[in-house]
C-alpha cells in the first residue's frame, strides 16, 4: 500500500529533474511541494500526450491529478489499484487502455508494526516513478478534471517486513514509454508492474502522521523518542525522557531487555545465583522504624501499669495485650525463635515458665513481656 509520499522539489526543479515539460502552466502553479503528500492532494503525473487527429503518442509532459478515485456511494476513495487483480475490474477497464500515466515522486512513507514511520527512496535520491491509473471527471461546466491511483504489487523482499505491498516502480525509461503508450495491450503493460529490490529505508519522525507539518526538515529527521505529539499534532517535549537523558540514564525502552534477562535469570532453576529475598527486613527508612519502636514503647508501658494496678483483675486481658505489642515491633527486631521450637511444634518450656501468676511481682512479670518483642 502506498499512502503517504514526499515531493519537495518545485516545478521548475523537477521539469530539470525529469526531462519533460509542464502542459500548461496552470498544472506547474497547482503543484505545492511537500514532504507529506496525503490522498485528496495533486500529485506530480507524467501524462502522454497525444497527436491532434491522429491520437498517436508524439509526447509525454508533466501535469498534476488528484490522488483518489471519488463515488458519491464510495465512504472513501481508491488511492492504490492492485496489479494482480486490476485487469478484471470493470473499475480500471476504461483507464488500462487509456488512461495509464506515472506518478513521479522522491519516496513514499510505511509504518512498521509499531506505528513508527518508514522513510523509501531511491538508493540514489533521484525521482521514482510509480505506475498509476488515471480518469476524466467532468465537472459542472464542462471543464475536466483528474484523478489518478497508484499500482500497487507484492512488496519485495528487502522491504516486506515492513509492508507487504509497495507501489509498481517503473525503473527504466522504456518500461515508462511502454507503459504510457495506449496501443501497449492492458496484459502487456501488466507484465511491467513488478517488485523491485534495493530500496534505501530509513525511519523518521512521526511528525508525518500529521498534515500540518510539511517541510523535509520535519518529515525526514531522525525520530527523537524526547518528542512526542498530540493529537492536533501539536509538538512538545516528553518532560521524563527528557530527564533521563540529560543524566545519561537509560530510557524505559533500553532497561526493558536488560531486566528482561535479569527476570529470566531469576526464575530459571539452572542458575547458580542464589535468588534475593522478595522484600529486605531491613529497607524500612529511619522515620517509619522510629515511629514502629516508640509504639511498641508505649504499649509495653501501658502493660506494665495495667499489671500494676492490678495483678489479678487484669490477667484475662494481659495475654492478648502482650500479642499485640509483639506485632507492632519491626519484624526485623522480633526474636520469635526464643518462644517458638519449628522443630517441636511447641512453646518453650523456659517461656512458658515465666508466665505470670497473681503472687509474682510486677518487676519479674515485666520480662515476658519485652521478651516477646
Amino acid at each position: 500500500m502506498c499512502g503517504r509520499t514526499s515531493m519537495t522539489k518545485t516545478a521548475d526543479a523537477l521539469e530539470r529533474a525529469t526531462g519533460r515539460r509542464w502542459r500548461s502552466q496552470a498544472a506547474a502553479e497547482r503543484l505545492r511541494p511537500s514532504a507529506n503528500v496525503a490522498p485528496g492532494t495533486p500529485l506530480p503525473v507524467v501524462q502522454a500526450m497525444r497527436g491532434e487527429g491522429s491520437g498517436e503518442v508524439i509526447d509525454s509532459v508533466l501535469t498534476t491529478m488528484r490522488w483518489g478515485f471519488e463515488r458519491p456511494e464510495w465512504s472513501s476513495p481508491v488511492i492504490n489499484v492492485r496489479a494482480e487483480t486490476m485487469l478484471a475490474r470493470p473499475l480500471f477497464a476504461s483507464p488500462l487502455v487509456s488512461g495509464r500515466c506515472v506518478v513521479a515522486v522522491e519516496g513514499f512513507y510505511e509504518w512498521d508494526a509499531t506505528k513508527n514511520p518508514h522513510y523509501i527512496s531511491l538508493s540514489d535520491h533521484g525521482v521514482m516513478y510509480m505506475a498509476a491509473l488515471y480518469e476524466a471527471i467532468p465537472g459542472p461546466d464542462g471543464a475536466l478534471s483528474y484523478a489518478v491511483a497508484v499500482v500497487t504489487v507484492a512488496a519485495a523482499e528487502d522491504i516486506s517486513w515492513l509492508h507487504d505491498r509497495m507501489p509498481a516502480l517503473l525503473t527504466s525509461e522504456h518500461d515508462r514509454q511502454s507503459w504510457l503508450n495506449p496501443a501497449v495491450p492492458p496484459e502487456t503493460a501488466a507484465s511491467l508492474c513488478a517488485p523491485v529490490e534495493g530500496l534505501r529505508t530509513r525511519p523518521v519522525s512521526r511528525a508525518v502522521n500529521f498534515l500540518r507539518f510539511k517541510s523535509a526538515a520535519d518529515c525526514h529527521a531522525p525520530p527523537d523518542p524526547a518528542v512526542v505529539y498530540s493529537s492536533a499534532g501539536k509538538q512538545r517535549v516528553n518532560v521524563v525522557t527528557e530527564y533521563f537523558a540529560q543524566r545519561g540514564a537509560p530510557t524505559r525502552a533500553a532497561q526493558r531487555p536488560r531486566a528482561h534477562a535479569e527476570s529470566s535469570a531469576l526464575s530459571s532453576p539452572s542458575s547458580s545465583q542464589p535468588r534475593p529475598p522478595l522484600r529486605s527486613t531491613d529497607s524500612s527508612s529511619p522515620g517509619k522504624t522510629a515511629a514502629r519502636a516508640a509504639r511498641s514503647a508505649r504499649a509495653t508501658q501501658a502493660v506494665v501499669s495495667a499489671w500494676s494496678a492490678s495483678r489479678s483483675s487484669l490477667l484475662p486481658s494481659f495475654l492478648p495485650l502482650a500479642l499485640q505489642v509483639g506485632t507492632l515491633v519491626p519484624p526485623s527486631q522480633r526474636r520469635l525463635d526464643d518462644l517458638w521450637t519449628p522443630s517441636s511444634g511447641e512453646a518453650r518450656s523456659s517461656a512458658s515458665a515465666t508466665l505470670p501468676t497473681p503472687d509474682t511481682p510486677p518487676s519479674q512479670t515485666c520480662s515476658p513481656v519485652v521478651d516477646l518483642t
